[in-house]
């Protein structure tokens, strides 16, 4: 049962009562003013007086939201209104309710049971992400080799310049690339590889020759098993080669 607490009479309420009091005060004035004896006869005096209509106490809705409870109160857009939450019990709570119209400000409380709340349907599955493909074997032995053969030192910026330097050939396979230096075949991409890996690594680049040779060997079984038949082949297996040369640490 929600409990209604006013702070103060309306203004037209007030002067209501002023008015009663006046009237009542100035019966006792008159029968005094005559000097005679009270009157061992009542004195009955009627007045009507409008009866004051508390306004009905605001409906409130509570609903849950996702994991969030939404608490909203029917009222008119013009009145102000505040909500605080006070924990009572085990899943228990009042809500406490202030409002004021720009005259009267007024109370309510509200119990409030989360236990009888509408629970919301549960999400629907998601499917689940695609998993990252495992390495291929070039990929593999781009990393393993790295791993293996390059020292530790330095071996993470120098497989990073290395990944970027063969990025940089490829991206003159792409059709929409208009230097001079583009490459139409596979042996034209195959063949500017060394010059821009050795560019790229410098003084380090001693360091990636077995590296090198253990990725070639790769390639080949590749190649003679079909698997490197045209362009787009040798631009999937350099990327294969990148992939492992991103996981090397």
């Amino acid at each position: 049962m929600c409990m209604n607490d006013r702070c103060h009479l309306r203004e037209a309420q007030r002067r209501s009562a002023l008015v009663i009091v006046a009237v009542l005060a100035a019966l006792a004035i008159s029968s005094t003013a005559t000097g005679d004896e009270p009157s061992t006869t009542p004195q009955v005096t009627t007045i009507n007086v409008a009866a004051i209509v508390i306004p009905p106490v605001p409906h409130l809705v509570a609903r849950t939201v996702g994991e969030s409870v939404l608490i909203e109160a029917e009222l008119p857009p013009a009145v102000e209104r505040q909500f605080l939450l006070v924990p009572t019990g085990d899943g228990q709570w009042t809500v406490v309710l202030a409002t004021y119209d720009g005259t009267t400000l007024a109370t309510y409380r509200y119990p409030l049971s989360l236990k009888n709340l509408p629970t919301p349907s549960p999400p629907s599955p998601q499917p689940n992400p695609t998993p990252t493909p495992p390495l291929s074997t070039l990929a593999k032995v781009a990393l393993d080799a790295a791993m293996e053969t390059v020292p530790a030192g330095g071996r993470l910026d120098e497989a990073s310049r290395l990944a970027v330097a063969i990025e940089s050939v490829l991206k003159r396979c792409e059709a929409d690339y208009s230097g001079d230096d583009r490459l139409t075949d596979s042996a034209a991409l195959r063949s500017a590889m060394p010059a821009a890996t050795a560019k790229a690594l410098g003084r380090d680049n001693d360091h990636w020759i077995v590296w090198a040779e253990k990725v070639a060997v790769e390639m080949d079984r590749l190649k003679g098993a079909g698997r490197l038949a045209d362009l787009a082949a040798y631009r999937e297996a350099y990327q294969q080669i990148i992939r492992g040369l991103k996981e090397v640490r």
